[in-house]
C-alpha cells in the first residue's frame, strides 16, 4: 500500500510539472486607448491578430419590437 501511494504522488507532482505553461497566451485587455484588438480568422481572441480602430456603434438606436400581449383565459 505504501508503494502505491509514494507512487500516486510521484505521478501526480510529475504531471503537475509537465503540464506547459502557455505562456503564448495573453489574458490581457482587448482594448488599449482607442485600439481594440481584433483575432485573426481561425483563431481564439487570445491567439494570433492585430491592434486597429475600435469599431463604432451604431448611429441610431433599433427601436425594439412591441411585445405581444398574452391574456390568461381564466
Amino acid at each position: 500500500m505504501r508503494k502505491f501511494v509514494l507512487s500516486a504522488v510521484a505521478m501526480t507532482a510529475f504531471a503537475a510539472l509537465s503540464a506547459p505553461a502557455l505562456a503564448e497566451i495573453s489574458w490581457g485587455p482587448t482594448k488599449n486607448g482607442a485600439q481594440c484588438f481584433t483575432p485573426s480568422p481561425g483563431w481564439s481572441k487570445d491567439g494570433f491578430g492585430y491592434w486597429g480602430a475600435c469599431p463604432q456603434p451604431a448611429a441610431t438606436p433599433v427601436a425594439a419590437k412591441p411585445r405581444a400581449r398574452r391574456n390568461a383565459a381564466r
